[in-house]
């Protein structure tokens, strides 16, 4: 920085020198016609130019530049370091997303597994009760049939009775006295 100043020191002090000469040449060209083409002012435009030019060049190479690379490297630092973070979490969703789907496998494998043992239990509990109302079914059915039999036994042999009744009655009427059996 010290070196840009000291030089630019110079300039300022090399044109101060050349400043009463551009004035008395201000004065010719104003009677020769148009500056542009005056050669007599050639040196001192040339001379504007490479000051002009030489510190811009200075300007640009060591404060312009610079501070342009140093943005863009911050630039591109902030963007890696972006990058890296995106990575990161992309490759962290992506593991909780696969962590997340094993879970729900797992879980549906279970439940059906639950179901599965739960409709298995229930089916043997139904045959269990099944069975123990076929057997009370069975059990009361052979109870029906057998007071139906009774019931039978016992009205073929009440008919039986009252039939013999009936005769003795029928014959005790037919013949007019009592007929004894």
């Amino acid at each position: 920085m010290n070196q840009i100043r000291s030089y630019l020191n110079g300039m300022v002090v090399a044109a101060s020198l050349l400043t009463p000469l551009t004035a008395v040449r201000a004065e010719e060209a104003e009677k020769a016609g148009l500056p542009q083409f005056d050669v007599s002012l050639f040196p001192e435009q040339l001379f504007w130019l490479v000051v002009t030019f030489v510190t811009l060049y200075v300007m640009m190479r060591y404060v312009a530049l610079p501070r342009v690379n140093a943005t863009q490297s911050d630039r591109r630092q902030v963007l890696d370091h972006a990058l890296r973070a995106a990575r990161s979490a992309n490759d962290e969703s992506k593991t909780r997303v696969d962590q997340y789907e094993k879970a729900l496998s797992d879980a549906r494998a279970q439940s059906a597994a639950t179901v599965n043992t739960i409709a298995q239990h229930a089916a043997k509990e139904a045959a269990v009760q099944q069975a123990e109302q076929n057997k009370a079914l069975a059990a009361r059915l052979q109870e029906a049939e057998s007071r139906i039999q009774a019931m039978r036994t016992q009205a073929f042999s009440d008919v039986e009775t009252q039939a013999n009744e009936l005769a003795g009655l029928l014959a005790d009427k037919a013949l007019g006295r009592k007929v004894s059996a």
